[in-house]
C-alpha cells in the first residue's frame, strides 16, 4: 500500500463529522454560530492560517514528488542509455 498523506487529513475529519453527527440539531447550530462568531470577530484567525498554511504544505510536498519521481525516471533513462552506448548492446534489466 502506497501512502500518499490522505490519513492525517481523514481522520481528524472523520473525527469532527462523527461528533456532529452524533450532537442533537439545535447543538449543532449554536456551535455553528459561535465558530461563524470567532471566526468573524478574528479570534480564529490563527487557526484559519495555520490550516491553510498545511494545505499549502500538502499540495507543496506532492508537487515536489511528482517532480522528484519524474527526475528519477529521467536519470534513469539516461544512465541506461549511455551504458547501452559504452557496451554496444542493450543491457539487461537488473528489476527482479
Amino acid at each position: 500500500m502506497i501512502n500518499k498523506g490522505q490519513f492525517l487529513i481523514a481522520l481528524p475529519s472523520l473525527i469532527v463529522a462523527l461528533v456532529i453527527y452524533k450532537m442533537p440539531g439545535k447543538d449543532v447550530a449554536r456551535v455553528a454560530a459561535q465558530i461563524m462568531g470567532d471566526l468573524f470577530s478574528g479570534y480564529l484567525v490563527g487557526w484559519v492560517l495555520a490550516i491553510i498554511a498545511i494545505m499549502g504544505w500538502y499540495f507543496h510536498a506532492r508537487y515536489q514528488r511528482r517532480i522528484a519521481d519524474r527526475e528519477i525516471k529521467r536519470i534513469c533513462s539516461e544512465r541506461n542509455r549511455l551504458q547501452s552506448e559504452k557496451v554496444g548492446s542493450k543491457l539487461p534489466s537488473s528489476k527482479g
